[in-house]
């Protein structure tokens, strides 16, 4: 049996994902259902309500680059979904390829998360928390 690397990593990140959900859950399960769980799901839910410009444009060149690299990488991304020995016969480099796609989604990702996660809910000082988001990004 020949192993594919695309299948192994959608399977552990369906493993990873299903795991902290599960994880959630049973905190969520044995928490104070007066205080804490309606404060846990406001959390897990995040808010925009604290988003500003200054958290726009600092998101905003992350959030271009991003869609840059999945632009220039459509047509790819469609034959990336073939096995590695077809993709490589159109003449794709498929490991080159996958790291450029994942790479454009993390900074898509990226940038929603630092411009409306939760983080944002309870900041007060604005300088140390972009200083933080920016060496995340690095």
């Amino acid at each position: 049996m020949k192993f594919d690397s695309r299948v192994s990593l959608i399977l552990s990140g369906t493993l990873v994902g299903t795991l902290a959900y599960s994880v959630t859950s049973m905190i969520k399960y044995i928490a104070d259902t007066s205080s804490q769980l309606p404060e846990m799901t406001h959390w897990l839910m995040g808010s925009l309500s604290k988003v500003d410009m200054k958290a726009v444009l600092f998101a905003l060149p992350f959030m271009i680059i991003g869609l840059v690299i999945i632009y220039l990488m459509r047509f790819r991304i469609n034959v990336l979904s073939l096995s590695d020995v077809e993709a490589s016969s159109m003449g794709l480099d498929t490991k080159k390829d996958m790291v450029g796609v994942i790479a454009g989604s993390t900074l898509l990702l990226f940038s929603g998360c630092v411009s409306g996660g939760t983080n944002r809910m309870d900041r007060t000082d604005d300088t140390a928390y972009y200083q933080s988001i920016s060496w995340t990004a690095v």
